[in-house]
C-alpha cells in the first residue's frame, strides 16, 4: 500500500504472513531484504521491488501483530450448515466466544489476517447470525433464561468457527502461485454460500 504523507513524503506499507521469530532482532537492512524476498516470491513487478531496494534503512519499521487462531476439533466439523446439532458438535473449543449473555463477533472473536480483506466481511456475517439468533431469542420471549441465551450462541460458534479457522489459513498461505482449484474451492468456501439456508436453519 502506497501513501503519501502531509510533508510530501511517499511511503509504503506490506503485509507479510511471518513467524514472529523470523522478525525479532532483525536491522532495518534485514527487514529490506526480507521484504525484497517475498515480493520477488509473489513475482511482483520489478518497479515495487526497486521502490523497496532504494529505501533508506533507516526509515524501516516493523509493527508485528498477533492473529488469534480460530482452532477447531474433530467435534466441531460441521460441513452441512442446515445440521446444527449443538449436542453432536459442542462448541468446546478454549476460549469460548461466549460467556453469559456476552458474546464476541468478529476480530474480537477471530482476529482476521489482512491479506483478503475478509475482516469486515466475516464480522457482518457474524452479526447477521448473532442477530438472527437474538431476534428468536426476543421472538420467544428469553430474556431471562440464560440456558436459551448461552445455547444460541453455542450455535453461532458451532457455525461459524470452522468457516473461520478455514478462511485464517487459507489467507494465510494464500499466494498468487495457488492453483485453479485452491482458488475455486476458496471462492466456493467464502463467496457461495447460501444464507437463506443458513438463516433456515437457525
Amino acid at each position: 500500500m502506497l501513501f503519501r504523507r502531509p510533508t510530501g513524503e511517499l511511503g509504503y506499507v506490506i503485509h507479510l504472513a511471518l513467524p514472529l521469530d523470523s522478525l525479532q532482532g532483525k536491522s532495518e537492512s534485514s527487514l529490506i531484504d526480507l521484504a525484497l524476498q517475498e515480493l520477488e516470491k509473489a513475482d511482483f513487478p520489478d518497479s515495487l521491488k526497486q521502490l523497496v531496494r532504494i529505501s533508506p534503512p533507516a526509515n524501516m519499521q516493523q509493527r508485528p501483530y498477533y492473529v488469534h487462531p480460530a482452532t477447531i476439533s474433530d467435534s466441531l466439523q460441521v460441513s452441512n450448515p442446515t445440521d446444527l446439532n449443538t449436542e453432536a458438535n459442542p462448541a468446546k473449543i478454549p476460549p469460548a466466544w461466549s460467556v453469559g449473555r456476552i458474546v464476541l463477533v468478529g476480530d474480537a472473536a477471530h482476529g482476521m489476517p489482512p491479506f483478503m480483506a475478509q475482516g469486515a466481511n466475516q464480522g457482518f456475517e457474524d452479526a447477521l447470525i448473532v442477530t438472527t439468533l437474538i431476534a428468536k431469542i426476543a421472538e420467544e420471549n428469553n430474556w431471562d433464561n440464560l440456558q436459551a441465551i448461552a445455547k444460541a450462541f453455542e450455535k453461532y460458534e458451532c457455525l461459524r468457527r470452522p468457516l473461520m479457522a478455514y478462511v485464517q489459513q487459507a489467507t494465510l498461505k494464500r499466494s498468487p502461485h495457488s492453483s485453479d482449484n485452491e482458488w475455486q474451492e476458496y471462492g466456493q468456501q467464502v463467496y457461495r454460500r447460501n444464507f437463506d439456508q443458513v438463516i433456515k436453519a437457525l
